[in-house]
């Protein structure tokens, strides 16, 4: 009788994992991303993935809006975070760099970089999350978590050029770039899951510096930052889906049906559904041509009601040829070439009319 129990409750567990049940104890948990799964017993991470604040990400789309526009496949502010930090701390990083990776976007307003159009921040180097990161970590929970397990805001702050692995500029790889890059490669059918372990298995970490030990993988990482930059961060049809969507929550805001309160701590769909459900006239016209974005606006250079230069976010790769590390435009000139008319484009700027 006692050895049937056992078995029923053996079925029983196996039921309730292959459910979703975790059966983590107190002091660990399980982070599962695409680029691996890890047992994670360190209790300042397991706290702060814990936080309100973080579990917010959850509810936050690392492409905005567009999500509600053409329903792609979900990616949020959550996956994203887990990424980075995952792979920090598989490349190396310290608890310390770590805490940084999982909170470097933590401060990422409703919708994402919407905010950097509603706050006039679309065509700068850093974006709205980055200038409130550290009063957004002091002013919620999080600051309680990070005193508790010994740990400063200012030490943590990922734009501090203190964490190499996590934050370089252009056109270096960097866990940020790498993890958004490779996630949305994947989203776009550029490459699967196989292509991501191959391309992370050629990339190393070394003495401050990220490089390929493989040109064939750096180059298939490279073009995947060109693709996403021309046709979605760099493209029109983002910079006019934005642009439409920061109008749409000013008037918003001007009628007191969310505050700014809302948009920098609240959730995408609580938003979006008091939008659809608004009898405002301005706003109902502002969803309906945020819907049919297509036909809102045209490309016209010599007209135009929005000019904004985006930023390039292709990057360069370092591949190590013997004892060098050398740029793949140094070694590839058709990738320089692909390089060099994407710069060019991007300079020209945006010109966009509104229809």
């Amino acid at each position: 009788m006692f050895s049937k129990f056992k078995i029923s409750i053996y079925f029983v567990l196996i039921l309730l994992f292959n459910l979703g049940f975790s059966l983590d104890k107190p002091d660990h948990i399980i982070v599962d991303t695409v680029y691996g799964t890890e047992m994670i017993s360190d209790p300042v991470i397991i706290d702060l993935i814990n936080n309100y604040y973080f579990q917010r990400l959850k509810r936050v789309n690392q492409y905005g809006v567009d999500f509600y526009i053409y329903k792609p496949e979900e990616y949020t502010r959550y996956d994203h975070s887990l990424g980075v930090f995952l792979l920090s701390r598989k490349y190396g990083a310290s608890l310390k760099e770590q805490v940084a990776s999982l909170l470097h976007d933590v401060s990422h307003t409703a919708f994402s970089h919407v905010a950097d159009f509603l706050f006039n921040k679309a065509d700068s180097k850093d974006s709205y999350q980055d200038d409130i990161h550290y009063e957004f970590i002091k002013n919620t929970s999080l600051k309680e978590v990070l005193k508790k397990h010994g740990f400063k805001i200012k030490d943590i702050v990922h734009k501090s050029k203190s964490f190499r692995r996590l934050e370089a500029d252009i056109p270096d790889i960097c866990a940020d770039r790498l993890e958004y890059n490779l996630y949305g490669g994947l989203l776009e059918g550029l490459i699967n899951k196989n292509d991501i372990n191959s391309i992370l298995e050629n990339l190393k970490f070394e003495d401050g510096q990220w490089f390929f030990i493989n040109s064939y993988y750096a180059r298939k990482f490279a073009d995947i930052t060109i693709y996403l930059t021309k046709y979605r961060w760099g493209s029109h049809d983002n910079a006019v889906r934005n642009t439409l969507f920061a109008n749409v929550l000013k008037t918003a805001v001007e009628i007191k049906l969310i505050d700014f309160k809302d948009i920098s701590y609240g959730f995408d769909d609580e938003i979006w559904s008091k939008l659809l459900l608004c009898d405002d006239p301005f706003i109902k016209k502002g969803i309906d041509k945020l819907v049919n974005f297509k036909n809102s606006f045209v490309v016209n250079r010599e007209n135009f009601d929005l000019f904004l230069k985006p930023k390039c976010r292709a990057v360069d790769p370092l591949v190590k040829i013997g004892n060098k590390l050398i740029r793949l435009s140094s070694i590839d000139q058709e990738f320089k070439t692909r390089l060099d008319y994407l710069k060019d484009l991007l300079s020209q700027g945006l010109c966009i009319k509104f229809i």
